[in-house]
């Protein structure tokens, strides 16, 4: 019983802390005002990432868990990754270069006038660099 307690533990602070770290990369991408929509978009693709998962557990482990399934079902995280990696690579939207994506979200001045990198940007007027 520890041990499992000890587990969902460690799985909770995972889980936490990436979720905080992916809502921070979220805001600091998106401008102030698409916020909300940026926001409703990472909900329902996590939303949708959780339902296929749970659809291609079931249909891997359909009779009976065993090591067979768990190499079906890594099989398929493969082939979805390989598939997810070509999209990014043939994405023509994806700045090739740093200077592009430098170029095309410039950075906001802080209040003493100098520019800051699009990584430390505050959120909010006045508020401290992340």
């Amino acid at each position: 019983m520890i041990a499992l307690v000890g587990v969902m533990v460690l799985f909770g602070v995972v889980v936490g802390t990436t979720s905080v770290g992916n809502q921070t990369a979220l805001y600091l991408q998106s401008p102030p005002e698409n916020f909300g929509t940026a926001s409703g978009l990472s909900r329902t693709f996590g939303y949708i990432g959780s339902i296929a998962s749970a659809t291609i557990t079931s249909i891997v482990f359909h009779a009976r868990v065993s090591d067979a399934g768990l190499h079906d079902m890594a099989l398929i995280l493969v082939g979805v990754a390989a598939v997810v990696l070509l999209m990014t690579l043939f994405d023509r939207q994806l700045p090739r270069r740093p200077e592009a994506l430098s170029s095309a979200t410039p950075p906001s001045p802080d209040t003493k006038g100098n520019p800051l990198p699009p990584r430390t940007r505050p959120l909010t007027p006045g508020a401290p660099p992340c």
